[in-house]
Formats: structure tokens, sequence, C-alpha cells
């Protein structure tokens, strides 16, 4: 939730089933492939959703990303900064003395 919501003591219309069922207002539910509670660092939305990507460029495939965040929270770009610089930066880094 963003800063207003949490000063406005407004409580998530989102319930947590599992790694891959949320439930909203209490009685719509939704299946995906993935779920990460917004508490999940980024490190762990890297790992299982990017990491192969960046790591299939160096076998010479193309990829994107979509990333999307809740209007008005603003922590989005922080989020897209190190989630498409830092962490696969880092992996290219970890990969390069392997491949002399």
């Amino acid at each position: 939730m963003i800063s207003k919501e949490l000063m406005n003591n407004e409580s998530s219309c989102i319930e947590f089933k599992s790694d891959s069922e949320i439930v909203i207002d209490g009685n719509r539910s939704y299946k995906f492939d993935r779920v990460f509670r917004e508490d999940s660092p980024q490190v762990e939305v890297y790992n299982h959703c990017i990491r192969d990507l960046v790591l299939s460029c160096f076998d010479g495939y193309n990829a994107a990303v979509l990333a999307y965040g809740q209007t008005g929270s603003s922590s989005i770009i922080m989020q897209v900064a190190r989630l498409f610089l830092w962490e696969p930066l880092m992996q290219l880094f970890v990969m390069i003395p392997a491949l002399e």
C-alpha cells in the first residue's frame, strides 16, 4: 500500500491465498503462475522472473520485461532501476570470469 493509504488507516483488499492465488474483496479469486507479496524483496522477483531471461541473452536470445506498479507509489522507478540495472549487472560480472 502507498503512504497515503497507510496514513488514512486503509486496509488492503487483497488476500494472498498461496504463491499462485489471490482473492480480491473477499470473493473474486485469481490464479497466476506466481504471486509476490508487497513485501517481497526485489531480488526474489528478479531471481524468479527475470534472471533466466538475462542469462538467455548470453546465448543470443532477445528478452523483454514489462513491469507495472501502483499509480502514485513512486517506488516503481527505484524498483526498475535496481531490477533492470543492478541485478543483471551483478550477474554479468559473475559470468564474465566463467566465459574466459
